[in-house]
């Protein structure tokens, strides 16, 4: 059994940038920034959001902040939660996780899971959550920029579509780089493959 040098040679190159890099989980997120737009005849930008926690990272549990835009004069208010807990009042509302996400260093995106996104407005909760909020995200600064839109369900604004846009920083969990993983492969191989040649004669 022989490699030719061809096929040796694109394994490497393929290894080496990185070509067999997958999305990794993120592990600590930070929003500074979005803007929030209404069907979207109305628009307002807001600052960082903390949901209750330091730079909005991501934990266990539940957070929320008060006050994050004003609306037709009233304040906005907005957490996350597992769908139990209403700290605003009013009705529980289908929720989930808080803030989790993946990023993809080939494609340079991320994606975010915000299905516990929810907004608080004069003591009416409105599920604002979506699991696939997808944008870019820059491997330099890990900054990123993801956007989504949800449908209001129930409420005075029922039917309505409101679109998010957040932005901040994300980090994923260190790992090895994916050319360390091929390395290791194609190494193993030609180990493997010098020993069933040396076997046969």
């Amino acid at each position: 059994m022989q490699f030719k040098p061809t096929l040796l040679a694109l394994a490497l190159a393929a290894v080496s940038t990185g070509a067999f890099a997958a999305p990794v989980a993120i592990s600590d997120l930070t929003i500074s920034s979005g803007a929030f737009g209404f069907s979207p005849s109305y628009g307002s930008n807001f600052g960082a959001v903390t949901l209750g926690l330091p730079g909005g990272n991501i934990v266990s549990g539940y957070g929320s902040q008060s006050n994050l835009f004003l609306f037709n004069g009233s304040p906005v208010s907005v957490y996350t939660g597992d769908g139990t807990t209403t700290p605003f009042g009013g009705t529980a509302v289908s929720g989930g996780p808080v803030p989790s996400g993946t990023i993809d260093s080939a494609t340079n995106s991320i994606s975010l899971n915000l299905l516990a996104w929810t907004a608080n407005y004069q003591t009416q909760n409105f599920n604002q959550g979506s699991s696939a909020a997808t944008g870019t995200w820059n491997p330099g600064t890990g900054a990123f920029t993801a956007s989504w839109s949800s449908l209001i369900q129930g409420g005075i604004y029922n039917g309505v579509t409101g679109y998010w846009t957040v932005t901040g920083t994300a980090m994923a969990a260190p790992v090895p780089e994916a050319s360390t993983y091929g390395m290791m492969v194609v190494g193993l191989g030609l180990v493997g493959a010098a020993v069933m040649r040396r076997r046969k004669v």
